[in-house]
This record gives structure tokens, sequence and C-alpha cells, in this order.
């Protein structure tokens, strides 16, 4: 008798990847299914070539560690575990509160269609997938707590590691928390000898050696894609700090813009402005939900506040489609930023070797 069994553990509009004792397997089940469910199929399954597949979908299957595929015709599910258990008890308090805690708090993808449209088409979904600027908030907020404690940076780092188990150690954050790691081991052990790029090349190297198929990811690429540029563009000296923060928001923006033309094929007319309003609301609302979310009416006026200002921001955008496939044309302008800001970087800090050799 063949059976398959084991925990859901991410949906998509496909199926499902069910983790079990032996290897993770994506079922294709068209009805809904509760995520942490765990599943029963016996027998009514037909085995599934990987290679049939899309290159896309089979590049985010091979990322997540998938390569059984089966198409299952009917399963047993049984959500009385803790963890079916406690996020059923967070959809019941509303599709707008869940979609929110679900994406903000435990990194899990937004459930509401509504809420999803309305940030690609201001061009802010990305304020809702947990990263560094997430976890430098949250570093920040547990050093201030901690502050009177002698280890109060081991302390942070401990209680992020322990988030980010519970989650499931999503890449964004991970990436995030091991750069924090070694530029901490950096600081204490080995007397600052790491510069930037160093320490954002061995968070990568540990990220492959982990799971080599990382390397496949769309959210390994796109969060060290935004690392690489930042880590370069916060080596360039610019006296003026207003300056320099200007820039770095037009940056962050530019690429955001690139990625959203490929991604979404299209962008938001207010792209820069969304970015830098939205940007500084999250920087102050995150911490303050992250904190006290599990009191219910509180996080609640919160959260109707942000979505109000979201959907009515969006009725008031206006978003151009390009229909058009501009790979090559955003590669090209990827790679010419990048040697620009190369170029800056090693005319503020000339001359440094690590440039040369990063080159």
């Amino acid at each position: 008798m063949k059976q398959v069994n084991g925990y859901v553990i991410q949906k998509n509009k496909n199926g499902f990847i069910l983790q079990t004792d032996d290897a993770n397997v994506f079922v294709f089940w068209k009805n809904d299914i509760k995520l942490f469910s765990q599943i029963n199929i016996t027998d009514s399954f037909n085995d599934i070539d990987i290679n049939k597949l899309d290159l896309n979908f089979k590049n985010y299957l091979i990322s997540k560690d998938v390569f059984f595929l089966i198409k299952a015709k009917e399963l047993n599910s049984n959500t009385n575990n803790f963890k079916s258990i406690f996020f059923s008890w967070i959809e019941s308090k509303g599709m707008i509160f869940s979609s929110y805690i679900k994406a903000l708090i435990f990194s899990i993808n937004i459930s509401d269609n509504n809420l999803k449209n309305s940030l690609k088409a201001l061009n802010i979904l990305h304020l809702f997938v947990i990263s560094g600027f997430h976890i430098s908030i949250l570093t920040k907020c547990f050093n201030l707590i901690f502050k009177k404690i002698k280890y109060n940076n081991e302390i942070s780092i401990f209680i992020l590691i322990v988030y980010c188990y519970f989650i499931d150690f999503p890449i964004p954050i991970t990436r995030a928390l091991l750069i924090m790691i070694i530029t901490h081991i950096n600081k204490n052990i080995f007397h600052n000898s790491l510069n930037k790029f160093s320490i954002v090349l061995i968070s990568m190297q540990l990220f492959l050696i982990f799971n080599i198929f990382n390397i496949y990811s769309i959210s390994f690429i796109l969060t060290y894609y935004f690392t690489i540029f930042t880590t370069i563009f916060s080596s360039i000296k610019i006296k003026s700090k207003i300056i320099k923060t200007c820039c770095f928001i037009l940056l962050i923006s530019l690429l955001s813009f690139f990625i959203n033309i490929k991604l979404n094929s299209s962008f938001s007319s207010m792209l820069l402005l969304n970015n830098i309003i939205f940007g500084i609301i999250f920087s102050v609302i995150y911490p303050i939900l992250f904190f006290s979310w599990i009191i219910i009416p509180f996080s609640k006026i919160i959260i109707n506040c942000i979505d109000f200002l979201i959907k009515f921001s969006a009725k008031f955008n206006y978003a151009w489609n390009m229909n058009y496939d501009l790979s090559i044309v955003i590669i090209i302008i990827c790679i010419s930023i990048f040697f620009i800001l190369l170029y800056f970087c090693y005319k503020s800090n000339k001359p440094k070797f690590w440039v040369l050799w990063y080159l």
C-alpha cells in the first residue's frame, strides 16, 4: 500500500508542500487546505516527473528541497496540532487581522487578495516580507530593552534566533540574522578585521553550504540583490547625512522599480513617495505591532488604520503596465548601476584592495 504522511509547511495556487519524515513532497491539490495540517494520503495519488514542469515552478520546488511530486485524488486532514490550532485562532479574528499578523509577525504569505493587489499597485509589497529592515528595527528595540544588561547584544541575537526558529528561518530574516552574528563575532573576536563585503559573502556561502539549492530561490536572489547594492552604497563616503539618506532611498526605490517591472509587469507613478511615506510609517508601527499584537483590540485598531491608509492610497494611485519582456534591459541597467557604485566606492575609499578584489 502506497502511503504519504506529513505536515503542510507551505501553500500556493497549485497545491501545498508536505514535510514528511523522509523528504519534502509537493502535492497538487485544488481545494483549500489549512497550513500546518497533518495530511495522510493512501493509494489515491499519481507520481509526477519534476522535469516536465515549467522552469520557474521547477526552480521554486528545488529551492524548497522538493524533488517528489504527487497528484492526490483524496486525502485525510487533521488539524489537531498546536500550530494548526494557533493559526486557526488567528484566522478567527478576521481576514484583515490575520493577513497582517501572519505576514508581519509569522512570515506567512498574505491571504487577502485585495490587500495583496493594493500593495502591488503601490509597489510596497516588500514591506510585508520580513527582512533586514524589520530585523534591524527589532534589534534596536531589544538593545534598548536590555541596555542595562552587560550582554545585551547576545541576548538580542538569542531572542531573534528563537524567533527565526519558530517561523522556520525564512531566507530574508536568516540572511539578516547571519550578517548580525558574523558582524558581532568580527567585532568581538576578530577586532573588525573583516570588511562589510566579506561579511555579506560569508553569509551567502553559509546559506549555500546549508542548502545548495537556495541558489534557485527567488527570495535568496532578491535578498542578496538588495544586500550587495546597499552594502556597496553604505561604503561610499558622503559628508551630508541628509544627502546620503535621500540617495539611499532613491537607490532602494530604483532597485524596487526594476523588480516590480520584472515580477509584476507594472510600476506605480508614486513609487518613490510611497516608499518614503510607508517606509517611515512601518518603521514606527512595526515594533509596536510586534510587541502588542496579542492584545487583539489594540492591534486591530492599528491594523485597521494601516489597512485604510493602504487601500485609500491605492485608489488614487496610477500604475503603468509594461507588457514587454525587459529582462535584458533591466540586467544591463543593474550592472551599470553596480559598476557606478563601485567606482564611487573606490574613489571615496582609495586605494583599498578589497574593492579591486570585489571587481
